[in-house]
């Protein structure tokens, strides 16, 4: 009786840590990441497990969400892939009219332990990561200066072609005058 009682305990105790071994694996942009562009904002999360289950999406949907550096929910779509069976996406709802990304400023995708694998296996803990946006005067900056470079580069290549066209064509009239 004893040995059958301690089998029965073995066994339990592999189903009950089996149920919390779905961890978090890689996640895009990395942990701490900086100046990440302010559009389509969003995290591509890889799991240990598959997660694309049509039962599962609904639910799952539902303990996925970013949050802005005040801890308000920002208007997300979480989005499963029946070809990345691992991934899940939790993009900001560029759509909603309530929604608007701020620059220099940290989201965090967070989701819940109640998020359950294909298989049934769940978080351990709440997975988090963040990231911080772009500062936009600096984007402009760059952008700006850039469009510079590019023009001077422009005329340079501009006026180096004039040149080579004039020494052409002064040679061409020279030889035609010698002849």
């Amino acid at each position: 009786i004893i040995c059958l009682a301690a089998f029965i305990m073995t066994m339990t105790m592999g189903v009950a840590s089996a149920a919390t071994n779905l961890k978090a694996v890689d996640i895009s942009p990395k942990s701490d990441a900086e100046n990440m562009a302010m559009d389509n904002m969003g995290f591509k999360v890889y799991f240990s497990e598959d997660v694309y289950s049509n039962e599962n999406k609904k639910a799952n949907s539902k303990h996925c969400r970013i949050l802005d550096n005040k801890g308000k929910e920002v208007p997300s779509i979480v989005l499963f892939s029946p070809k990345e069976k691992d991934l899940v996406m939790v993009l900001a709802d560029t759509n909603n009219k309530k929604m608007k990304i701020k620059g220099k400023t940290k989201y965090t995708v967070q989701i819940d332990p109640e998020f359950v694998s294909a298989k049934g296996n769940t978080l351990a803990d709440t997975y988090e990561s963040s990231f911080t946006t772009l500062n936009p005067s600096t984007s402009m900056k760059i952008s700006m200066a850039m469009m510079g470079v590019m023009v001077v580069v422009m005329v340079l290549a501009t006026k180096r072609g004039l040149t080579d066209e004039n020494k052409r064509r002064e040679e061409k009239e020279k030889k035609e005058e010698e002849e």
